[in-house]
C-alpha cells in the first residue's frame, strides 16, 4: 500500500473511526505498468459483524471541487456498508463511481444526488427491487465516532458520502421530495424492518 499524502489523510480518519479488521486494496488500470486507478479501504466486522464498511481512498485526489460556505474547496470521499459477501461487488462499484465523478465534472455527486441503473451493472445476479445509488450522509453507526466534515489542509476540507442502494419508485419519491425526502426516507426503511444495508431488500414504497 502505497498512499499519496491526501490518501494518508483519508485513511488516518476512516480507519480510525469505522474500526474492524482492516486492509486496503489497490485497483490497478494496468497491473503490468502499475497505473494505479483506485485505493479502496475495506473493513470487515464494522459497524458489526458480517457487516463490512467500504470507503474509496483518493477520489479526492482529481474529484471536482465544490465550494463550501467559507470558500474553502469542499472534496467528497464515499463509502459503503454491505454484507461481506459483497465486499468486492461493493469495491469495483465504488471505484466506478469514483472513476466517473472524475472524468465527468458536468454530474453532481453531491447530498442527494442519485446514480442510476448501476446497481444492475455491478450485481448481475441481484434479482431485488434495488437499482439505483442515492447519496447520503454518513449513517451513524460506529458507536460515538462520526465521518463527519475535516479540514485537511489550508484550502480544503473533505467530507464523506454514503453510496445506498435504493428502488425506482423511492428513486422517483426523491426526485420529488429533493433532500427533506432524503430524511425521511432513510429513517422509514429502517423503522419498517427493512435492513438498509441489504443490496436484496425489498422496496419501501
Amino acid at each position: 500500500m502505497a498512499l499519496n499524502e491526501f490518501e494518508q489523510k483519508m485513511y488516518n480518519r476512516i480507519s480510525s473511526a469505522v474500526g474492524g479488521s482492516q486492509r486496503v486494496v489497490t485497483y490497478y488500470n494496468s497491473e503490468e505498468n502499475g497505473d494505479k486507478k483506485l485505493d479502496i479501504l475495506v473493513a470487515e466486522d464494522s459497524p458489526t459483524q458480517n457487516l463490512a464498511t467500504v470507503a474509496t481512498l483518493g477520489a479526492v485526489n482529481n474529484f471536482p471541487k465544490y465550494e463550501a460556505p467559507n470558500g474553502e474547496n469542499l472534496r467528497v470521499e464515499f463509502f459503503s456498508i454491505t454484507y461481506q459477501k459483497y465486499v468486492w461487488d461493493f469495491s469495483r462499484m465504488l471505484t466506478g463511481i469514483a472513476l466517473m465523478a472524475r472524468n465527468d465534472e458536468s454530474t453532481p455527486y453531491s447530498l442527494g444526488s442519485m446514480i442510476t441503473n448501476v446497481i444492475e451493472k455491478f450485481f448481475p445476479d441481484c434479482n431485488s427491487d434495488m437499482k439505483h445509488i442515492v447519496f447520503a450522509l454518513p449513517p451513524d453507526c460506529w458507536g460515538e465516532e462520526k465521518l463527519d466534515i475535516r479540514k485537511i489542509d489550508d484550502n480544503n476540507i473533505l467530507t464523506w458520502l454514503w453510496a445506498g442502494p435504493i428502488s425506482h419508485k423511492e428513486k422517483i419519491y426523491l426526485e420529488k421530495e429533493g433532500t427533506a425526502g432524503l430524511g425521511k426516507l432513510l429513517p422509514d426503511i429502517m423503522n419498517n424492518g427493512l435492513d438498509i444495508f441489504d443490496v436484496n431488500r425489498n422496496s419501501l414504497i
